[in-house]
């Protein structure tokens, strides 16, 4: 009633109750600007980072420097949520093969722009990310994360995330990771995600996870799930899963999907070269290609899938290539496509070239109860599974890996390969592996596998 009658006679009468009735704490998140290249003192990276607020923004965009070297040990980010932005990866956070670079203790998400952070040592019993640990999210846009070590040292020790560990989630977008490593002489079984380490979801688009190594699981990556698009996931090492490996952790979301990307020549010491998902779960796999990945000792040379036998929807690989892969497990039961339960689909998909004990095998189960694949259109070469009746059975006359445009590498189809328009497209893509400017129907008919010719 006090604001009706004075606003009668005054608007802005009214503007200093108004102001005094609004909810506290509402102040725009700031931007601190870091002046020098300084590891500390006034106008630092450090001091920026400890005087900024959560939600604020560290710009060290305007530095002419190259590199900041830590010789104080890792820089603290006590903040839940801060992001730091650099100018376009040309500066690097650099800790001298010494000292963890970013220690993000706060529960949000760090957020890292345009900048490398490369050459970190985390060695202790409990050694979580070479050169970024987080005990929330991270996030990197157009940054690079290289060189870095996490090594588990002493009984009881644990090494997680060559490059990035996290409580939370991690997430790529346009950056890499490539040539980090987790180590643990003493127990391979604790040495996990060369290049990210993530207690919940992995996340890459756009980017190329390449070249890491873990003595334990996933060369690239150890999570519980994946969200893998326009990526590259090649070179890497580990002792199960060199590429990808999913865990048991503490979370309910346990699909995952991998489209437009390649996973290629990881390599795993015992089990699974390429990925392996969550067995409790579902996987999608759609336009992309599993090349010359292997597993000596092991059952799964390319991918490891999740069945369809817990009540859940049935894992689907759609539009994709398998090809070239090899495994050799401890029995005769192993191959480039392996699950463990009843029923996978599979959808106009090349499944040839992969080998088990140096024979051709390209489809296998861990599973002798009613085995099933469902779907239609595929060129399958050596099934251990009855294969859908349309099936082609011959060389799918693929050209090498490598770049046919695009983002990825792919295998060309060759000009007398049968999968020439003889495939489906039962999730209606517009495009091929390669992405926009490559039509996924070019002819009558899409052609079988992930490269539309």
């Amino acid at each position: 009633m006090l604001c009706q009658r004075v606003l009668s006679a005054s608007a802005s009468a009214c503007l200093p109750l108004v102001l005094a009735l609004l909810p506290t704490g509402s102040a725009s998140a700031a931007t601190i600007t870091v002046k020098n290249c300084n590891d500390t003192g006034a106008d630092s990276l450090r001091d920026a980072i400890a005087r900024a607020a959560s939600g604020d923004t560290i710009s060290a965009t305007s530095l002419s420097c190259s590199r900041i070297s830590l010789s104080h040990g890792p820089i603290v980010v006590a903040q839940d949520d801060l992001t730091l932005l650099g100018p376009n990866r040309a500066l690097t956070l650099y800790g001298r093969d010494t000292t963890q670079v970013l220690r993000h203790t706060g529960t949000g998400t760090l957020k890292l722009q345009g900048l490398s952070i490369a050459h970190g040592l985390n060695e202790g019993v409990d050694a979580r990310g070479g050169c970024i640990a987080s005990a929330g999210n991270v996030e990197l846009r157009n940054s690079q994360v290289h060189h870095c070590v996490s090594s588990a040292v002493g009984t009881g020790s644990l090494a997680g995330g060559g490059g990035i560990y996290a409580t939370g989630n991690v997430a790529l977008y346009t950056s890499a990771v490539y040539r980090n490593a987790t180590r643990n002489d003493g127990n391979v079984s604790t040495s996990h995600g060369g290049g990210v380490s993530a207690v919940g979801r992995f996340i890459a688009i756009h980017s190329d996870i390449s070249n890491n190594v873990a003595q334990g699981d996933g060369g690239a990556a150890n999570a519980v799930s994946f969200t893998v698009r326009y990526t590259n996931i090649g070179g890497n090492t580990a002792h199960n899963g060199g590429g990808l490996w999913a865990n048991l952790g503490p979370t309910s979301d346990r699909t995952s999907t991998v489209a437009n990307s390649t996973i290629a020549r990881n390599h795993a010491d015992l089990n699974v070269g390429g990925a392996s998902f969550n067995v409790i779960g579902r996987a999608v796999v759609i336009n992309t290609t599993v090349s010359g990945n292997s597993a000596p000792n092991g059952d799964t040379g390319g991918l490891y899938m999740p069945g369809g036998n817990f009540g859940g929807d049935i894992s689907l690989i759609a539009n994709s290539t398998i090809a070239f892969n090899t495994a050799g497990g401890s029995s005769s039961e192993c191959g480039g496509l392996y699950w463990p339960f009843d029923w996978l689909t599979i959808e106009s998909t090349i499944v040839a070239g992969n080998t088990c004990f140096g024979q051709p095998t390209d489809i296998d189960v861990d599973y002798h109860g009613s085995p099933t694949i469902l779907g239609s259109h595929n060129l399958i070469g050596v099934s251990s599974v009855e294969v859908p009746p349309d099936t082609i059975s011959s060389d799918p006359r693929l050209g090498a890996l490598m770049n046919n445009g695009g983002e990825t590498r792919t295998h060309a189809l060759l000009s007398d390969s049968p999968a020439l328009e003889a495939g489906n497209n039962p999730e209606g893509l517009g495009y091929d592996q390669r992405g926009v400017g490559f039509p996924r129907v070019k002819g009558e008919r899409p052609d079988i596998g992930a490269f539309e010719r």
